[in-house]
């Protein structure tokens, strides 16, 4: 389960484990399955009180259900007949946005914007790891590099610092 944490600088994940979402979802894999949501600031002049949201909300709330509801009857009737040229990862999820997107007769944009989405996660793995930062670091001013692992160590890769402790908050010793 997760739990959120509003920080200064916007919301910080948090996995049940207290692990920062971002340091739990490093692997490609997992961003892969992943959809990235970068939410904007409110604005100053936008905000309201926690009870004012709250009242319009449960106003609105049987409109909500109702726009879900049609969606996914919607998405119920079109399914079984949608058929994808290409099935991306995660496939069912990617025909059942197609069909209620189809359903709701939008624009198809949903592909393209999960691809996207996709491909940026492959880019927050490559950031989050200090092995990927490290090599495209050696490889900035060359075009191939041909060597053993050996040989790929001894090269100016910089170590990055040893990983801080989460009880305590130091440094833990490197072996």
């Amino acid at each position: 389960m997760l739990r959120t944490t509003l920080l200064t600088q916007g919301l910080s994940f948090e996995t049940a484990l207290g692990q920062p979402l971002e340091d739990f979802a490093t692997r490609g894999d997992l961003f892969e399955r992943s959809i990235l949501l970068r939410l904007p600031s409110i604005p100053e002049e936008k905000r309201v009180p926690e009870s004012g949201f709250w009242g319009r909300f449960y106003a609105a709330r049987p409109r909500l259900l109702g726009a879900l509801l049609d969606r996914v009857a919607g998405g119920l009737r079109e399914l079984p007949g949608l058929h994808l040229a290409k099935l991306p990862r995660m496939a069912d999820f990617a025909r059942w946005a197609v069909a209620c997107e189809r359903a709701a007769g939008e624009p198809e944009r949903f592909l393209s914007a999960y691809a996207a989405n996709q491909g940026r996660s492959h880019e927050q793995a490559m950031d989050s790891s200090p092995l990927a930062a490290a090599v495209v670091a050696l490889m900035a001013d060359r075009d191939e590099w041909t060597g053993t692992p050996t040989e790929l160590l001894a090269c100016s890769i910089p170590t990055p610092p040893p990983a801080r402790s989460r009880e305590t908050g130091r440094r833990r010793p490197t072996r």
